[in-house]
């Protein structure tokens, strides 16, 4: 079991370039995650399943990760091309953050 790892973003994992293009894919994935179904620990959004989108979606996740370590992401192929489902989670208090992070439009 892994441990609950602190919500604290690692504000150095991220290259100027990097920090900008990370928030280039939220501002443009913000639209779909304003569709976002509640979880027990996250949210969960249907993304579709064109290849460009994906491409971009992994592309985010890779960013995200690295200065987000404390979430948690999956990404769904449903079965005879069903939705694309992108679920992000994580321990106590995940889920107030990617509230305020991904589902909030400032």
């Amino acid at each position: 079991m892994m441990p609950t790892l602190p919500i604290a973003c690692d504000l150095a994992a991220l290259s100027p370039e990097g920090r900008r293009r990370e928030q280039v894919l939220l501002a443009e994935f913000r639209g779909r995650f304003g569709a976002a179904r509640d979880t027990a620990t996250g949210f969960e959004v249907e993304v579709g399943d064109d290849s460009a989108v994906l491409g971009r979606i992994l592309e985010f996740i890779g960013l995200e990760r690295l200065c987000c370590p404390f979430l948690d992401f999956d990404l769904t192929f449903a079965a005879a091309r069903g939705p694309v489902t992108l679920h992000v989670h994580g321990g106590d208090g995940v889920k107030v953050f990617v509230r305020s992070v991904f589902l909030d439009r400032a």
